[in-house]
């Protein structure tokens, strides 16, 4: 795969490639506009991916024109999708034992500085995480936030009560973990929730470095 090892699995080339392999594999007759909607790209980058495919001698064009022309991979396809599926399992697996190690590590630390009651802020893939490692540290996941109306028919996420910001106290959180990323308006938009709900309660990444808010000061 083009990311080293370790690294977040995201949407890389490689990535689409085996995306787009595996739809073509699954449906010869898919249209490049199903294509780009199952892959989340624009239809020139649908085009474009297919194209690339076949330069490569992985996918074959069959028919003359748009209402018959179906794709097919090629021997060589078939064993470049399957290739490309291992390694990205192997790279997704080695993400998920460093966000275990590193989450770990942080919610050690967040507890260790005197705030073992913590609310998680986003249902996510991290949280998840968090909820999974909490039990081999000293802290304690009081209940997890939804954000986005992510979570919206579940009252639990992996035995942990799920609430919006308003539900932070009475939870007993003493700080919050933001599971989201920062790059997207829901971080701000939760950070802004919790701060409303909970004014003076710290705020982490899952490393445990402080990302913003007051100090506790009475005793847990």
């Amino acid at each position: 795969m083009a990311e080293k090892r370790g690294a977040a699995p995201v949407d890389t080339d490689d990535y689409r490639s085996m995306r787009a392999l595996e739809e073509i594999e699954r449906n010869p007759n898919v249209s490049q506009r199903e294509l780009a909607s199952s892959l989340g790209v624009a239809l020139g980058i649908a085009n474009s991916l297919v194209h690339a495919l076949v330069r490569k001698g992985l996918v074959k064009i069959r028919g003359d024109n748009n209402r018959t022309i179906s794709y097919h991979l090629t021997k060589r396809g078939a064993a470049h999708k399957a290739t490309l599926a291992m390694q990205w399992t192997v790279n997704t697996i080695d993400f998920y034992r460093q966000a275990r190690q590193t989450v770990s590590a942080g919610l050690a630390r967040i507890a260790e500085a005197g705030h073992p009651r913590i609310a998680l802020l986003g249902a996510n893939e991290l949280a998840e995480i968090a909820i999974i490692v909490a039990p081999e540290t000293p802290a304690e996941i009081v209940c997890v936030v939804r954000h986005a109306g992510t979570y919206v028919d579940r009252d639990v996420m992996l035995g942990v009560p799920l609430t919006d910001a308003a539900g932070v106290a009475a939870a007993g959180a003493r700080c919050g973990v933001i599971c989201l990323d920062p790059a997207k308006a829901e971080f701000a938009e939760m950070l802004a929730a919790f701060e409303a709900a909970a004014p003076g309660l710290p705020v982490y990444v899952p490393s445990g470095e402080p990302l913003a808010g007051g100090v506790v000061d009475d005793e847990e």
